[in-house]
């Protein structure tokens, strides 16, 4: 069964990220848990100490994988520096500006033709 999502949260620009984090024990974890749970732009968190990852699931067309780096940043906690761990950042980032752009745009009716650029 799916989850519920929050009522604030627009679920066509939601994104799901994982990420692997270090230095958060369970101290530091319920400040963090606190600070995101409040955000109204996060609508899922979850946390696996033991594994050092974190899930997370926000409106990107308002909040971005930045923002969310530096709340864990400020929280005592960063993003595990690794190769494959900086391809998957560089393509979250890519995907978060594509979603706020596509959120900007006013869309069209789907039987007119969309519009056309005048040369």
């Amino acid at each position: 069964m799916p989850k519920p999502h929050k009522a604030i949260s627009q679920q066509g620009f939601l994104v799901r990220r994982q990420l692997r984090v270090r230095g958060l024990d369970k101290d530091r974890l319920s400040g963090l848990a606190n600070e995101l749970i409040e955000n109204p732009n996060i609508d899922y968190i979850q946390f696996d100490v033991r594994k050092g990852r974190v899930e997370i699931t926000y409106d990107a067309s308002r909040w971005c994988l930045d923002d969310v780096i530096a709340v864990l940043r400020n929280n005592g906690g960063d993003v595990i520096r690794s190769g494959w761990q900086r391809v998957k950042l560089g393509w979250y980032r890519s995907t978060d500006d594509n979603v706020r752009a596509n959120a900007e745009i006013e869309p069209f009716c789907c039987s007119k033709m969309p519009p056309m650029k005048k040369k």
